[in-house]
């Protein structure tokens, strides 16, 4: 959470006298504006309470009325003051600051204290509306939804409060986790804004809490807001290659289960079935795909697919794992083999793996041979292999505004960049070496140049995904990528990370072995072969090399950068930690 003082304003008090009013902004939003009076008084209170060794330095006193320029001297210093009493474990999380932080709020935006009744979201949609005071914190909240929700009190602590928009599309932005330091409706109300919500949502993935259970909630939830009945429905499950899979299930299936529908009607082994998962995907009018993201456990992919009510998302099957070591696993199955040589091809066919003429010409001499083991060992040795590809997007790295194509594989994100100065430049970011990472968003005016929530006009939601990476023995860097994608990178990487402590553990790929019949699949009456790939054609010289990435990348909008949320502003609280980052040697770097 960052804390800044990016301005101040002269105002008038009840008596008609005129005094600097110093605004406090939370991630880069108003929450509250104090005079330097009542920020002494509660540096006076801190010292008191934890002594002079453990408060920062406070701007001191002056005699005569201060000029512009000492205005914002001041200014500076109570900026620096809250950040440092903020970052400090125990003044930042001290009740003290907390309810000095409300009590502000809450007289900026001159809300009286009565009872109010406040709308809660669920992640899925459905409302839940409870009784509180305006002047009720975070915590107080939270446990008012607990408490109409019959949730454990021993297990309130699992969720929190999000501020969430949603967007014109009917998706919607996690913008902040809500802050023990504010009052969420006074919080929601001063945003002026109907797209604005609070939801509530799970943030910690314990034993005590029975994530199926969690799951099963969540599922029902979803189907009951797209009020979507059950019974047997026809969904088409696509395979990388294009090819169309039709399975027999129920609108209340979970994920787990259409996917095993669909290995039913492949005839996929019950020990290859983890090996694969299954992704939302967009297709483009230029023929390309855009991955939004993987599927998860507590949703419905019939009711997901459906609520979007767009032609242009389908359901595709693909390996979800990252180390081509498992290769050897899916080869030795039939089915396996055919669903990796068919994604393998149709990853050479869009560009994501880079082909020279030479392996190209062996690759087709392999593939008319029908030699698909042999095409896939060959395929393993090429550039980006087993990689993701996302559309062309926005970096920080290495200066600010570059156009970039991000790559997710072998343990990496790999950059292609394109310079202000027109230069190309390749580079990777491997996983053991970024320390933490997170997705931040933030509403980007298009129309009439304001920020302003309450603001008719138009606005954009930016996506960013930023990582600390160890650039060397003693340097950490954030980097920044401005991408739509950005959630689908954090999945991705954190699925490497994932990967990587399974097998540092001894473990393989966990395999699928709920809602089995007998211990294996209930098997199909109908199985349906995957299809041969058509012969690979011949190269296409405006394929995605690195030389030819400037024109793609040209077409990359640069609106918004300038209002960038710095990853200097990562907090431990809304982050993600990378357990794998602790086994890095000095001989990695």
């Amino acid at each position: 959470m960052h804390f800044s003082i990016p301005e101040t304003e002269v105002r008038s008090d009840e008596n008609g006298s005129s005094y600097v009013a110093y605004n406090i902004h939370v991630n880069g939003v108003l929450h509250c504006r104090v005079r330097y009076s009542q920020l002494l008084g509660l540096h006076e209170q801190i010292k008191k309470e934890y002594g002079n060794n453990v408060v920062p330095a406070f701007p001191p006193k002056k005699i005569f009325t201060l000029t512009p320029a000492e205005v914002d001297q001041r200014r500076e210093q109570l900026e620096k003051y809250m950040q440092a009493v903020r970052q400090d474990p125990i003044l930042g999380s001290s009740e003290m600051f907390n309810s000095f932080l409300r009590k502000a709020q809450q007289e900026t935006q001159q809300i009286p204290t009565e009872e109010v009744q406040l709308e809660i979201y669920l992640s899925n949609g459905q409302k839940v509306k409870v009784n509180i005071l305006t002047s009720d914190q975070t915590e107080d909240v939270l446990e008012a939804v607990a408490s109409k929700l019959d949730l454990p009190d021993e297990l309130v602590g699992y969720f929190s409060l999000f501020l969430v928009q949603e967007r014109a599309d009917g998706g919607c932005t996690y913008v902040r986790k809500l802050q023990e330091f504010e009052l969420p409706y006074v919080s929601i109300t001063s945003l002026h804004s109907s797209d604005y919500r609070i939801v509530l949502r799970r943030v910690r993935q314990d034993p005590i809490l029975d994530p199926v259970r969690c799951s099963q909630l969540l599922r029902k939830a979803q189907q009951e807001t797209q009020q979507i009945p059950t019974e047997e429905v026809q969904l088409e499950i696509y395979l990388s290659n294009g090819q169309k899979v039709k399975v027999n299930i129920l609108t209340s299936d979970q994920t787990e289960d259409v996917l095993e529908a669909v290995a039913s009607k492949l005839d996929l082994p019950d020990e290859l079935v983890g090996y694969f998962s299954l992704f939302l995907v967009q297709e483009r009018a230029d023929g390309g795909c855009t991955y939004v993201r993987k599927l998860q456990e507590f949703e419905l992919p019939y009711v997901s697919i459906t609520s979007l009510h767009s032609s242009d998302y389908r359901i595709v099957l693909r390996k979800s794992y990252w180390d081509t070591a498992y290769d050897s696993d899916v080869m030795d199955d039939r089915v396996g083999l055919n669903l990796l040589y068919a994604q393998t091809v149709s990853d050479i066919d869009r560009g994501w793996i880079l082909v020279n003429k030479e392996q190209h010409r062996q690759l087709k001499s392999l593939q008319e041979k029908g030699s698909k083991k042999e095409f896939i060992r060959l395929a393993q040795t090429l550039k980006y292999y087993g990689y993701i590809k996302f559309d062309p997007c926005i970096t920080d790295f290495p200066e600010k505004g570059c156009h970039v194509i991000v790559g997710a594989g072998n343990n990496e994100l790999n950059f292609h960049v394109k310079l202000p100065s027109e230069q190309m430049k390749e580079g990777s970011f491997k996983v053991t070496r970024m320390r933490c990472w997170r997705v931040t968003s933030s509403q980007v005016p298009v129309a009439n140049g304001t920020a302003n929530p309450s603001s008719s006009s138009k606005c954009d939601v930016k996506l960013e995904l930023a990582f600390e990476y160890l650039m060397s023995k003693d340097r950490l860097q954030w980097v920044t990528i401005t991408s739509q994608q950005a959630i689908m990178m954090s999945i991705c990487l954190q699925s490497m990370v994932d990967e990587l402590m399974v097998k540092k553990s001894g473990g393989s790929i966990k395999k699928m072995q709920k809602k089995r019949l007998n211990g294996s699949l209930q098997r199909s009456d109908s199985q349906q072969a995957v299809k041969s790939p058509p012969i690979l054609d011949s190269p296409d010289p405006s394929r995605e090399q690195v030389v030819k990435l400037s024109t793609k990348l040209s077409s990359v909008s640069l609106r918004g950068l300038s209002s960038s949320n710095s990853a200097g502003d990562i907090s431990g609280n809304d982050f993600h930690g990378n357990y794998a980052f602790e086994g890095i040697g000095d001989d990695d770097l």
